[in-house]
């Protein structure tokens, strides 16, 4: 009898925990549901100095953001908007332009991040490209994603810090705040 009753309780005890199923979290990155999404609008523009450039041309590969705490081990990195995408930011200045949107799930966010390509700058009918010694920009800032919303998301890319001259050339260092 002892031995049935043990063999009964394994077998129930079994199937429940079976029945369970999943990994015990709530959706997607900890969100309340692994598909609701909303819509990040990424737009960029500089300030309006005065530089000595006819061009600033910067290329970027693709936009991505964190979802999780910044040093969150359990986060994770969510492509929004993907391939090339070049823009002058000699002639965004003091205006804004959209870089392009993606869908992303629902939840907070606390990084963007994108991959710079290419930029290049022209002077008196000269270009020059730049060396880029980091392909990746990243800056920290919470934002939410809200279900069925649209997150407008300005990035400010500080061309008079961004371009440096050296000996020899000029270096893209990327200057870059949310707005």
């Amino acid at each position: 009898m002892d031995k049935s009753l043990f063999l009964s309780i394994l077998i129930i005890s079994v199937l429940v925990l079976s029945g369970c199923g999943g990994d015990g979290s709530s959706g997607e990155n900890g969100g309340t549901s692994g598909s609701a999404k909303g819509t990040l609008e990424m737009q960029v523009t500089n300030g309006p100095a005065e530089l000595e450039y006819e061009k600033a041309e910067v290329t970027i590969s693709g936009i991505e953001v964190f979802q999780g705490e910044v040093e969150d081990p359990n986060g994770k990195w969510v492509s929004v908007i993907t391939g090339p995408k070049t823009f002058d930011l000699m002639a965004i200045r003091g205006v804004t332009i959209l870089v392009g949107s993606g869908q992303a799930p629902v939840g907070r966010y606390t990084q963007v991040r994108f991959n710079i390509d290419k930029a290049t700058i022209v002077i008196d009918g000269q270009s020059i490209d730049l060396s880029i010694p980091t392909k990746q920009a990243r800056v920290i800032r919470g934002f939410e994603i809200n279900s069925g919303e649209t997150t407008k998301l300005t990035l400010s890319f500080d061309a008079r810090y961004s371009i440096v001259e050296i000996p020899g050339g000029y270096v893209m260092r990327p200057v870059i705040k949310i707005l």
